[in-house]
């Protein structure tokens, strides 16, 4: 499938994430962050649909809808794979600071145990 945004994306790809996930932690905590703008990208686009003017040639049938719906979950995946809202970035930040402050308190119980 071609790259739709186009070559520049993977440079701004690099500049987000200089390095990949130093360790498991770390990577669950991407991928969980990415799902969350994932989640936030479709319900946004679900209430947006909701809201929207009806009308047009396919007004009010389900199959509309259920393409709709599928349409929606593919670009949300799509944006949350690329962090393209900039959500899961800054939920990164935000809750790395809790995992490595944890793994140190787990350090220094371990070092304060085996003396």
């Amino acid at each position: 499938m071609p790259d739709v945004i186009g070559p520049a994306n993977a440079a701004n790809s690099a500049i987000r994430n200089p390095q990949p996930a130093i360790d498991k932690d770390h990577e669950k905590l991407h991928k969980a962050t990415r799902q969350m703008e994932s989640y936030f990208v479709g319900t946004l686009l679900k209430k947006m649909h909701e809201t929207a003017s009806k009308g047009g040639l396919f007004e009010g049938k389900s199959e509309t809808s259920t393409y709709r719906d599928m349409f929606d979950d593919a670009i949300a995946a799509e944006i949350g794979k690329r962090g393209s809202f900039g959500i899961a970035d800054t939920l990164y930040k935000e809750l790395v600071v809790h995992v490595d402050a944890a793994k140190l308190e787990d350090a220094n119980a371990q070092k304060t145990e085996t003396k």
